[in-house]
């Protein structure tokens, strides 16, 4: 499936709930009295939440409350529930991931093993989440694409660094 395709289906089905949403968070900012401070107060000592991974790469909260992060070194996915304060390591969904972006109850991957982006979509609750593949743009001659990092912007384009191709690319709405 081509990743321009599957990004324009995605954006017409979401662009309403998306204004809705920044409304929202915007009416709420306002209400609460929110100021452009750091949410980090630099007085307080770095906490160490997990440790014995090959190489965290990539992280990204979910919608429900947790952070999940790629050992690519491993070739694992785990999800950190900071309320137990405790780990998971997710096996049905092993790879070499090496970013990660949540938007719209959707968890993007920058799959560097695989050479593509894969949306889980709903997250990666259950046993078997629903994957898409989004195959990203080469040239004649190029090898095939490693991306590293993704992230979408307010308007719900998407940009992908492809590292092995020193590019940025832009899938637009």
């Amino acid at each position: 499936m081509h990743l321009n395709a599957v990004v324009q289906g995605l954006q017409r089905r979401r662009r309403a709930a998306l204004r809705q949403t920044l409304l929202a968070i915007g009416l709420a900012c306002v209400a609460s009295g929110l100021r452009a401070e750091s949410p980090v107060d630099p007085g307080q000592p770095l906490q160490r939440v997990g440790e014995g991974f090959g190489l965290p790469d990539g992280p990204a909260w979910d919608s429900r409350g947790f952070l999940v992060v790629s050992d690519v070194k491993n070739q694992t996915v785990h999800r950190y529930f900071p309320k137990k304060q405790s780990w998971q390591q997710l096996g049905n969904v092993a790879g070499r991931y090496s970013g990660f972006f949540h938007a719209l109850g959707n968890l993007y991957a920058a799959d560097n093993g695989g050479g593509v982006v894969r949306c889980f979509r709903g997250g990666l609750s259950g046993n078997a989440p629903v994957v898409e593949v989004l195959s990203l743009p080469k040239n004649a001659g190029e090898k095939p694409p490693r991306p590293n990092d993704l992230v979408a912007d307010h308007r719900g384009g998407v940009y992908v660094t492809v590292t092995n191709h020193n590019t940025v690319v832009f899938v637009g709405p």
